[in-house]
């Protein structure tokens, strides 16, 4: 979800993308990807301490939340966000070439 000029928490994010279940929460996890940097928060953390949920996010952070922690398809994400932040060096590489 895109972020707006009020800033953005954790939380909030998750509940506008709807809520999280999971029927172990020993497995469950949420990762943000930030500027090339993973930061992983196990549910059952992200659930019993309210600082992660008021934890602010930055433009160009992605959340991903496992609740299986199906392995194949954090690092099918991770690979995109990888991708993404090339891809986007590279237009920003261009557009500094062609200006120059």
């Amino acid at each position: 979800m895109p972020l707006t000029v009020a800033s953005l928490t954790l939380g909030q994010a998750i509940a506008a993308a709807g809520r999280l279940t999971t029927r172990d929460r020993e497995l469950g996890t949420i990762r943000i990807y930030r500027s090339g940097d993973l930061y992983q928060i196990p549910l059952r953390d992200y659930l019993a301490l309210p600082d992660f949920r008021q934890l602010v996010l930055l433009n160009g952070d992605a959340v991903f939340a496992d609740t299986s922690y199906d392995l194949d398809r954090a690092l099918v994400f991770h690979s995109d966000q990888i991708e993404v932040i090339s891809l986007n060096r590279q237009a920003k590489g261009a557009v500094l070439a062609e200006l120059e």
